[in-house]
């Protein structure tokens, strides 16, 4: 579908306070390794950006990563499928663009198809008179640094809860978009954009497109010398920069202390990318350890011998806000 309909610009309501509410639901009590794995990403997690509209007036919001909406006079509808054409629409959003803001989140770029090339996802939910509402049509444009003629897609994501890595379904072909190097300007703001005008789905979405499956790939292997660093209480993630992307490592070998990538090619990671590894690991006492390797070249048959380090919530959060 063509992208043209997102350019018309609008003018905005008056300003409306907004609430900030954490979408998440709060995992249990902390009393296992597995426990402060999922309550240390809940405090992780970032406060969603909140903007209040009118509804049934079409307009434009744009959010502080660049993110913009374009909202139509029917853009909400109810529990009941009924537009919500008055009252306040009060939109709720994260966002995250770069590897460290997704691993923050408990995003990934993996989809049932493989890995994918990242132009960025958020969360979003809406709601009228604190109620959730359901989308019907808006337009989404996520910002980027430069120009691209990569066409991107849409896809939904399938957790909101505190503890399931996100990942990712099917892309829906039918809002694909190109962004353009001369698009500026764009919902009042500079830079470029992936534009889609007829999105209707809300919660994870994601702007992505499957990464290049015709170069040779392998799969990785990361060995923490602690044997406390296990399957339960560890995020082992690798990053591949030159496609935006967060592939977490979903096997576990017991008998070797080892994570691996999947043995499905569509897992497997494209030999000659730039990437890190991150590997992020609670106790059972609320300590955490982290290791971090920059500037690898993914080489065939990958492996690493890792050790983590001792290391505090806060420069933990530094560390993710680098990459």
């Amino acid at each position: 579908m063509s992208s043209s309909s997102c350019r018309k610009k609008y003018e905005s309501p008056g300003t409306i306070q907004p609430t900030t509410v954490n979408p998440f639901s709060p995992p249990p009590s902390a009393t296992t390794a597995r426990d402060q794995l999922n309550a240390l990403f809940q405090d992780l997690r970032y406060t969603p950006e909140v903007k209040c509209v009118t509804a049934g007036i079409a307009q434009t919001v744009t959010f502080s990563g660049g993110t913009v909406l374009t909202l139509y006079p029917n853009s909400f509808k109810d529990g009941s499928g009924l537009p919500i054409t008055s009252g306040t629409i009060c939109i709720s959003l994260i966002e995250m663009y770069k590897p460290g803001d997704m691993i923050s989140n408990r995003a990934t770029t993996v989809a049932t198809a493989g890995i994918l090339h990242s132009g960025g996802q958020v969360y979003i939910t809406a709601t009228h008179n604190g109620q959730r509402v359901n989308a019907n049509k808006y337009g989404i444009a996520f910002r980027q640094n430069a120009g691209s003629t990569a066409t991107m897609f849409l896809y939904s994501g399938s957790s909101t809860t505190a503890d399931p890595l996100v990942t990712w379904g099917a892309p829906d072909t039918a809002v694909g978009a190109v962004a353009k190097a001369t698009d500026t300007g764009f919902g009042g703001g500079e830079g470029f954009y992936f534009v889609f005008d007829s999105c209707s789905d809300m919660g994870w979405t994601n702007c992505d497109a499957l990464a290049d499956r015709t170069s040779p790939r392998t799969t990785v292997r990361v060995t923490p010398d602690d044997t406390l660093v296990g399957r339960s209480s560890t995020h082992c993630l690798i990053v591949l920069h030159d496609i935006n992307s967060v592939v977490p490592f979903d096997e576990y070998i017991t008998s070797s202390h080892t994570f691996d990538l999947s043995s499905s090619f569509g897992h497997q990671v494209p030999i000659g990318m730039s990437a890190s590894i991150v590997v992020i690991n609670t106790r059972a006492n609320g300590d955490i350890y982290y290791y971090q390797k920059d500037g690898l070249t993914i080489s065939d048959g990958m492996s690493l011998n890792v050790t983590l380090t001792k290391i505090s919530k806060e420069q933990l959060k530094v560390n993710l806000a680098s990459l």
